[in-house]
């Protein structure tokens, strides 16, 4: 799914994608808005092997060299058989965005990821 208008967008990072593996997403703009956020909603993860996925989020000027948006003390974690977690900021300094799952020994579950920006200004160029 991507929803675009001149305000805002919305756009599936991953949509029933396995736990039980690393995954980067497809990168996307993200130059022309201000405010973002970052959803992951996860069910069904094996309580026995789970250790603390993590999901990164990673800026890019020239979408090849990616860095993390968030230092690791702050990166989310995936810690319960099912759940949700949410970045949010209010500066966007990078031009492309792209989230990475890291599993660490998580062998089973699905998880979607969901991004949406939006500007402070219309019409911003």
């Amino acid at each position: 799914m991507a929803f675009v208008t001149d305000n805002y967008q919305l756009v599936t990072l991953a949509e029933n994608l396995t736990l039980a593996a690393d995954f980067e997403s497809e990168p996307h703009d993200v130059r022309t808005f201000d405010i973002m956020c970052i959803q992951a909603i996860w069910s069904g993860a094996n309580s026995l092997t789970l250790n603390s996925a993590k999901i990164w989020v990673e800026g890019s000027l020239d979408n090849q060299n990616w860095c993390n948006v968030f230092p690791d003390s702050s990166v989310k974690q995936i810690k319960e058989v099912s759940g949700c977690l949410m970045y949010t900021y209010d500066a966007v300094g990078w031009v492309f965005q792209r989230v990475r799952l890291e599993h660490r020994g998580c062998t089973t579950g699905t998880i979607q990821i969901l991004s949406f920006a939006k500007r402070r200004r219309a019409n911003n160029p």
